[in-house]
């Protein structure tokens, strides 16, 4: 289901105000949101809810600052960022993830479209990053006790975390993504020698 005929055409955000704008998928057929999300009067938090092989594309230039937060997936390919991304807030991954974990062979996004948010692992969720890219340096990863983060890029040469990674949950870069056969994550942050724990 598309909203916004062409990419960048139109607007979609909450009533006045700001708050959340849920976004949820099924069992069957993506949601494509080719309008940008702003906010309207205050802060909008985009949650994407259901399971399902169901994906929310994400292709407009999203300026909402309330954040992304990301609750349940089933595809392995939850939420699609394409092109120009600027929307800020953080990232919340509660379940599900962001790129596809080799579940529908399809390439990791691009690096610059999490905007060098800072994200934050609450559950079972994978980050997958086009091949050979870097993480900003602002885009820290925080897994909490219950986060497990399958981490990686969609080939072989793999990807570099330049910010902190911390928290007391997973980090998993061994992971199950058959589009990747290596798997190299490089964590060039000194502090991450003292803080991180890796499955």
């Amino acid at each position: 289901m598309p909203i916004g005929g062409a990419t960048g055409a139109g607007v979609l955000t909450t009533l006045t105000g700001g708050g959340n704008l849920y976004l949820t998928t099924g069992a069957a057929g993506n949601i494509v949101i080719n309008a940008p999300i702003t906010d309207n009067g205050g802060a909008v938090t985009v949650v994407k809810n259901g399971g399902g092989n169901g994906m929310l594309i994400l292709s407009g230039n999203n300026t909402f600052t309330g954040g992304l937060v990301v609750n349940s997936g089933g595809s392995g390919n939850d939420v699609r960022l394409v092109g120009t991304q600027s929307f800020t807030g953080g990232i919340t991954l509660n379940g599900g993830g962001i790129g596809d974990n080799g579940s529908n062979g399809l390439p990791g996004v691009a690096a610059a479209a999490l905007n060098g948010n800072a994200i934050t692992v609450n559950g079972a969720a994978h980050l997958i990053i086009a091949d050979n890219q870097s993480l900003s340096t602002s885009s820290t990863i925080t897994i909490n006790a219950t986060g497990v983060l399958n981490l990686g890029s969609d080939g072989t040469t793999g990807l570099t975390v330049p910010g902190v990674v911390s928290g007391s949950g997973v980090l998993d870069i061994d992971g199950n993504n058959p589009n990747n056969s290596t798997r190299i994550v490089n964590l060039t942050n000194s502090a991450n020698r003292r803080r991180i724990f890796f499955r």
